[in-house]
């Protein structure tokens, strides 16, 4: 997805990325036809630039790594998922405002 402040990630930098390097990231699982993962862009930018420096944010577009999106059971998007030190904590699916958004990031950290 074209977001500006958010790296894309393929299936190979995904592991490297987020797992191996056990950073604190957002990743949201998207596709650029979908409707709904193009109205997050607006949120999840806002929320990138308040968290700049904090949390790292990605996007996997599922249609290019359909197998990460698979490991990690998407099934709708778009998927927000919280990733801190290389593990899972928590996730969001579907159109959220942005206050929802921070909130979870908050709780890790």
């Amino acid at each position: 997805m074209s977001f500006q402040k958010i790296k894309d990630l393929d299936g190979d930098g995904f592991r490297q990325a987020v797992i191996d390097e056990r950073e604190t990231a957002l990743v949201c699982f998207v596709s650029d036809w979908s409707a709904p993962c193009r109205e997050m862009e607006r949120v999840i930018l806002k929320v990138a630039a308040r968290f700049y420096g904090t949390v790292a944010f990605y996007a996997v577009d599922v249609d290019n790594a359909p197998l990460v999106a698979a490991e990690y059971a998407v099934a709708s998007i778009p998927t927000l998922v919280f990733f801190a030190r290389g593990e899972e904590r928590d996730r969001m699916v579907g159109v959220r405002k942005c206050e929802d958004l921070e909130k979870m990031i908050q709780r890790y950290l």
